[in-house]
């Protein structure tokens, strides 16, 4: 074993009973499974025969539960409505051991996403949703709220896990973020675009590459040369200062700005089954990465091995932490260390 294989072991094991808060949009996952034989004969459409339904936690909510998988105590702070999902929500949440900070809204419904398929295929996703910005009023009471949660427990960690669903805005944001430096509490954001350039401060600004382009004006491919993303990145950090930037890249592997080190770091070769939920894995990694005090480039490689990982099983996964130890055995070195000049 290598010194730096221990390293990133005894890191995991640093992960049990760490205190992290989710901040952010939290949803409810419906799966409506079965088999296709046949084409209705009412319009052009796959006729699904039902023969199982599951339901989970998501958004948000799987972050928070892949930070109780990893062996962190977590709380789970965001909003849903007065209705059947936030009850099947909150119970979800409840039966895995996470602490319900969530605020219930009466003219807001659950964000509730159902997916039908067919032979393990997604046929049709239905959105029941309210994605609008929140009113001045409600924006008042999530302030308030976020208030009152931040001093509920004692924290190590938090994660900004950002959906466009109306939870976050600049102001709950930077109270976080002020917050979290005034304790010294490591903070993650994971960005959407209708709040990307929010998070000034934040200790691990974490977008992927189709997010960080889009954001910066360029298609979804325009930062596929590395040239282009180093001066991508450059530009992130110049307009929105923050201590670290993870760029998540898929079958790239993970970017890592620190300091004036940009550092790639490259994913191993992989059976590919479902991407969906690796961003909300890398984001709770991170997080008790940093809790832990690891050094960011420790971080890095954690957050490569567990977005690898849950992509290889089929749909929305978590990662435990007896996963993480056993991804330690193979991870790679950084491919490319270039000077941020």
């Amino acid at each position: 074993m290598s010194a730096h294989t221990a390293e990133l072991r005894e890191i995991i094991k640093k992960f049990e009973g760490i205190q992290v808060l989710v901040l952010g949009d939290v949803m409810l996952d419906e799966y409506w499974h079965g088999a296709v034989h046949r084409i209705s004969p009412e319009a052009p459409v796959p006729v699904v025969e039902v023969d199982r339904f599951e339901v989970m936690p998501g958004g948000a909510a799987n972050v928070a539960l892949n930070l109780r998988a990893l062996g962190a105590e977590v709380g789970l702070a965001g909003l849903c409505g007065v209705d059947a999902p936030a009850s099947q929500l909150r119970q979800l949440v409840a039966d895995k051991g996470i602490k319900d900070f969530l605020m219930p809204v009466r003219d807001r419904p659950t964000t509730t996403k159902t997916r039908i398929m067919g032979n393990g295929v997604q046929i049709l996703r239905l959105d029941r949703e309210n994605n609008q910005p929140a009113s001045e009023e409600l924006k008042e009471n999530i302030l308030g709220h976020v208030r009152t949660v931040l001093r509920a427990l004692p924290w190590q960690a938090f994660i900004f896990q950002d959906y466009d669903k109306g939870f976050l805005f600049t102001e709950v944001i930077q109270w976080v973020i002020n917050f979290a430096i005034e304790n010294e509490i490591p903070v993650v954001a994971d960005p959407k675009r209708r709040n990307f350039w929010c998070y000034e401060n934040v200790t691990l600004f974490k977008p992927n590459l189709r997010e960080l382009a889009e954001a910066l004006g360029h298609s979804a491919n325009g930062l596929e040369g590395q040239a282009q993303l180093l001066e991508g990145v450059r530009f992130l950090h110049q307009k929105m200062p923050h201590t670290f930037t993870l760029v998540t890249a898929g079958a790239r592997g993970v970017y890592l700005r620190v300091g004036q080190d940009f550092m790639h770091f490259p994913a191993r070769p992989r059976y590919v089954r479902d991407v969906s939920g690796a961003g909300d894995t890398v984001a709770a990694v991170a997080a008790l990465g940093l809790a832990t005090g690891a050094p960011p480039e420790a971080v890095a490689v954690l957050c490569n091995m567990a977005g690898g990982r849950v992509c290889e099983a089929p749909g929305v996964s978590v990662i435990t932490a007896q996963d993480l130890l056993e991804e330690t055995a193979s991870h790679l070195p950084p491919s490319t260390i270039l000077k941020l000049l």
